[in-house]
């Protein structure tokens, strides 16, 4: 560890030494980051997650919550697919 140091937030922001970022909401599961020097930056969410599939499903915890969410589901009926039809 190292030793303590108390950081006066309000005065730092009262001196101008604030910096803004923003992180907003895009199309189809992406966000966007701006950085406080203007660096725009594309988080692709579903591109993330597909990118890194095998990673996900293999995590142990990942796995653990699937078989608890889905133990209990069950959906009625038979699926029937001839090659070119359900």
């Amino acid at each position: 560890a190292g030793a303590s140091v108390t950081v006066d937030i309000k005065a730092m922001v009262a001196a101008g030494a604030e910096t803004i970022t923003t992180l907003v909401k895009g199309p189809k599961g992406t966000y966007v980051y701006t950085s406080e020097n203007g660096t725009v930056t594309t988080i692709d969410v579903p591109a993330d997650v597909i990118n890194n599939f095998t990673d996900i499903i293999t995590n142990t915890t990942v796995l653990e919550q699937l078989i608890e969410n889905l133990t209990n589901t069950y959906v009625g009926g038979n699926v029937y697919y001839d090659g070119t039809q359900f």
